[in-house]
């Protein structure tokens, strides 16, 4: 089976937007989540500066029990989780001859 890749050219203001709009659900551990797909398919080129925006937002639960500086570790730990499962997935299904 072959696959027809094509690359999707979003503007940094649309992942903005994007994580903006799921803050509203106030899902902290979904936002991360989504955060961190982000990062991974689309590498937007301001991934910090959406961290440096949303932050907050991403910590959310985390700051209800925590100082900022552990609950930004925290959350920064959660996304790095995810970061790692998805890159490992890819990698896993790149290179085997998996068929859906």
């Amino acid at each position: 089976m072959r696959y027809d890749t094509r690359l999707l050219i979003i503007k940094p203001v649309e992942w903005q937007r994007c994580l903006e709009e799921a803050i509203t659900f106030h899902m902290s551990p979904q936002l991360r989540q989504l955060f961190a797909h982000i990062c991974v398919f689309q590498i937007p080129s301001s991934g910090l500066r959406l961290w440096n925006l949303l932050g907050e937002h991403l910590c959310e639960d985390f700051l209800q029990s925590h100082p900022i500086n552990i609950a930004h570790d925290m959350a920064l730990r959660d996304i790095s989780e995810v970061l790692k499962l998805t890159w490992l997935l890819t990698f896993f299904f790149q290179f085997t001859n998996f068929q859906l």
